[in-house]
C-alpha cells in the first residue's frame, strides 16, 4: 500500500512538472547618461536571468527623458543635466498589455523634475532569454 502510494505521488509530481515549461528571461536594467555612456550594468548580480511563471513572456523596454534643469531639493545628490536612457529587461504576464509596463514607468520618471521628453518602447518575445536580442538592439543605438 506504501509504494503504490509513492508510486501514485511521484507519477502526479511528473504530470505537474510536465505541465509546466520553464521560461527563462533575461532580469537586467542598464543606465545611460548623454556624455557618459553607460553608468550602471546589472549583468553582475543577474548573470543567469530567472525563472519566470507559468503564462508569462519575456520583455526588454526603453524609457527615455530629458533632464532640463536643476532639482535644489537634491543639492549634491542630483544628477547631471542630459538624455537619460534606462533599459529594463524581465518577465511580464501574456494576457497583460505590455504598454502598462510603459504607463507605470511614465508614471514613476514624470516625478523627476525638471524633465521632458519622455518616451517608452517595449517589445515583448517567447522563448529563452530571447529579450536579450531585444536589449541588445536598444543598447547598439546607445553604444
Amino acid at each position: 500500500m506504501k509504494s503504490t502510494a509513492s508510486i501514485l505521488l511521484l507519477l502526479g509530481t511528473l504530470s505537474l512538472a510536465t505541465a509546466f515549461t520553464e521560461l527563462w528571461c533575461e532580469t537586467c536594467v542598464y543606465a545611460y547618461i548623454e556624455g557618459s555612456g553607460r553608468v550602471y550594468n546589472c549583468r553582475s548580480e543577474s548573470p543567469n536571468g530567472r525563472i519566470c511563471p507559468p503564462s508569462h513572456k519575456c520583455y526588454s523596454l526603453k524609457y527615455t527623458y530629458q533632464k532640463t534643469g536643476t532639482n535644489f531639493d537634491l543639492g549634491l545628490r542630483d544628477p547631471p543635466l542630459g538624455v537619460y536612457t534606462w533599459i529594463l529587461q524581465g518577465c511580464i504576464f501574456e494576457r497583460r498589455d505590455p504598454q502598462h509596463l510603459c504607463d507605470q514607468k511614465k508614471k514613476q520618471f514624470r516625478n523627476l523634475r525638471p524633465t521632458e521628453n519622455h518616451t517608452c518602447e517595449i517589445s515583448v518575445c517567447e522563448g529563452d532569454k530571447c529579450n536579450q536580442e531585444l536589449t541588445d538592439d536598444y543598447v547598439a543605438d546607445l553604444d
